[in-house]
């Protein structure tokens, strides 16, 4: 008997231990398995369940002890509870749960007509083929001129647009790896920027179908946007629409800004206004002890990025080289994992971005400071 955590004390945490209980259990011993004793729910979002908890309901802490003394062996993930889940690792890699025990059970929301569907409902998560979130920029440049942007936007001083033909080929190249994702979002820089951004909700919108797609835009260019821009997120699965990160230029404007998107029926969501920047780089690179500190607390590393056929845990890899030839530095630009590789397999790419690289070195804890645009020319001080 295995003893199981369940991620969700929701909905989908009691349908996965009714799953366990009545359909999984019931014919486990006839293919040669072990029974899965599911022995708490993990709280991990703070949500109260449809019904009275029929196990016990457990924060972080004592999933932690749970794990630590035994009660608890592995971690069982629904699929619902992993759609859009970016710091998922950090929360894993603090309690102290080996990603070798996490599994990611399938979605119960779909028929299930076969034992043969039933026992392969539980996939490891270093071979699951699921990713809850990634993200990709349709522009590297932006109209806004922030100082400490991680993706060093303000130093793009022309427009720096993907090629098209060759996304489509790299998503349909993930494709081959990577078949769900619970949450994508359209980046940059100013992704309102690129003339063809309908161009890449839609592709996206085509080989994930089940992704909800998120366009993340400061808003100073959602009002000149054209009607079929609205349609096309609106034609997507439910839940896609419009991120709005409200910086300081916008906190006076937002107001019409809601209004045309209540108008076309776009779903949307507002950060909180952002008037404070996160400054966490560093030139001088970390010891080994300061890295795997400074790791374990990393929300970013979830954030898994698509950029030029390569796939990586955050955007570093693929921005650093604007900070490096702005200012002549050699910070390092590794960490991605080339799509195109010979011998590529999932548990390859499962692995990599859970595992810091060389970049991460240069990542300290973060100060926050005021938002401000950036000097001209920019100087070390707006970013480091």
């Amino acid at each position: 008997m295995i003893k199981a955590i369940i991620l969700g004390h929701n909905v989908y945490g009691s349908y996965m231990k009714q799953f366990i209980d009545r359909g999984y259990n019931r014919i486990v011993d006839e293919y040669g398995g072990e029974e899965i004793e599911p022995v708490a729910y993990w709280d991990y979002f703070g949500s109260t369940a449809s019904d009275d908890a029929d196990l016990p309901v457990l924060d972080h802490e004592m999933v932690r002890a749970f794990f630590e003394d035994g009660s608890a062996e592995i971690l069982i993930v629904p699929q619902e509870c992993y759609v859009g889940l970016n710091d998922y690792l950090t929360a894993f890699i603090l309690i102290g749960i080996d990603l070798g025990n996490v599994y990611i059970a399938k979605s119960l929301d779909r028929s299930i007509s076969s034992k043969d569907e039933i026992m392969d409902m539980f996939t490891p998560y270093y071979s699951c083929g699921t990713l809850p979130y990634m993200e990709f920029h349709v522009a590297d440049h932006c109209n806004l001129n922030c100082a400490n942007c991680e993706h060093y936007s303000g130093l793009v001083k022309e427009p720096v647009f993907p090629d098209f033909e060759k996304f489509t080929n790299d998503l349909h190249q993930l494709r081959k790896y990577i078949d769900t994702i619970g949450l994508i979002r359209i980046l940059g820089g100013e992704p309102l920027l690129n003339p063809q951004v309908e161009d890449y909700i839609k592709l996206v919108s085509e080989v994930y179908p089940e992704s909800v797609i998120r366009v993340v835009t400061n808003a100073l260019l959602l009002r000149s946007m054209p009607d079929s821009f609205f349609e096309t997120l609106n034609s997507c699965r439910e839940g896609s629409g419009v991120h709005i990160s409200l910086y300081p230029v916008m906190k006076d404007h937002i107001d019409p800004v809601i209004s045309l998107l209540k108008e076309k029926g776009t779903t949307y969501a507002i950060s909180p206004l952002m008037e404070t920047f996160r400054k966490q780089q560093s030139l001088i690179p970390a010891d080994d002890e300061e890295l795997a500190q400074k790791y374990t607390h990393c929300y970013q590393k979830g954030c898994v990025n698509l950029y030029d056929g390569k796939l990586a845990s955050c955007f570093l890899p693929f921005t650093t080289k604007y900070f490096n030839e702005y200012f002549g530095k050699n910070l390092p630009e590794d960490g991605a994992v080339d799509l195109y590789e010979d011998g590529l397999v999932i548990e390859k790419i499962m692995h990599r971005l859970s595992t810091p690289f060389e970049r991460c070195r240069y990542c300290r804890e973060a100060v926050e400071q005021p938002w401000h645009v950036i000097h001209e020319p920019s100087i070390l001080e707006d970013w480091v």
